[in-house]
């Protein structure tokens, strides 16, 4: 804040947060510069191909659905949760990234990644034939990943910005469901 309050402006990734600035931390000196696709890989290729391969490479079942990157800030409570309702079977759910990998053991982790582990245990649904938990993936796997998904999921409670998992959703012509919060519905809509 000290700093911030010092520099000749604050820049923001959303309006959202921009505005957040202003208000509860009284920044005067404020812009807010929009994130693009930009950083997103230059092999990126959400083929057809790359999904079948994907797929035989990780033991993914034909249709998924997607959470990438998921933890921590993310809503992956919300995401589990609404695999435990009853009513029609949901596709199988597909867990990706940072964090995921450490679902699937009891080794040592922080308490995030115990609630986790606790919730997917207390769920109807098993980890073993309904929820695959991937760990780190490959940058050359990641459009595969979206390619061969029949959906993306978005769930979050805090974006610092427009998330790489959406515009990786949206340049593998994946559909994505995300959270209504500001910094995603005032750049997506």
């Amino acid at each position: 804040k000290e700093i911030a309050q010092r520099a000749d402006f604050t820049v923001f990734a959303s309006d959202f947060q921009r505005k957040w600035g202003e208000q509860y931390y009284n920044f005067t000196k404020t812009r807010t510069v929009h994130y693009s696709a930009d950083f997103i890989a230059d092999n990126f290729n959400p083929t057809g191909e790359e999904a079948a391969r994907v797929k035989a490479k990780y033991g993914l079942p034909d249709q998924y659905v997607l959470a990438f990157h998921p933890m921590y800030h993310k809503g992956i409570t919300t995401i589990l949760d609404a695999y435990d309702l009853d009513g029609e079977p949901l596709p199988p759910l597909v867990l990706g990234g940072i964090g995921t990998g450490h679902l699937n053991d009891d080794t040592p982790a922080d308490d995030h990644i115990w609630d986790i582990r606790a919730r997917i245990k207390a769920h109807v649904i098993t980890k073993k034939d309904r929820i695959w938990a991937l760990g780190y993936v490959p940058e050359p796997d990641i459009a595969g990943l979206y390619a061969g998904a029949m959906c993306a999921l978005a769930a979050s409670s805090s974006e610092g910005d427009l998330s790489g998992t959406i515009f990786e959703a949206i340049m593998a012509q994946c559909p994505i469901v995300y959270s209504d919060i500001d910094v995603f519905t005032e750049q997506l809509q």
